[in-house]
């Protein structure tokens, strides 16, 4: 589950910055390019750092549950 809503957050930055691009020099025109770059960057920071905080999670959920190593490393075994 939390890998899928990092994906999903990558999707989302991408479609979110697109669409904030899109707006603001439609309704600002050209002049809006710098202001659209600020508010691209800042929201790329904050995405990437929601990703981070998502591994990390993901890392303390590894880390503080040792038998879910052994399961998949079990379900490994019987693939092969």
């Amino acid at each position: 589950m939390i890998f899928n809503l990092i994906t999903l957050s990558f999707v989302l930055r991408s479609g979110v910055l697109a669409v904030i691009k899109t707006y603001l020099i439609l309704e600002y025109g050209v002049e809006a390019f710098d202001k659209g770059i600020i508010v691209r960057q800042v929201l790329s920071w904050l995405l990437t750092g929601i990703s981070v905080l998502g591994f990390l999670y993901i890392g303390k959920i590894i880390n503080d549950s040792p038998e879910l190593i052994e399961k998949v490393r079990k379900k490994m075994e019987v693939r092969d």
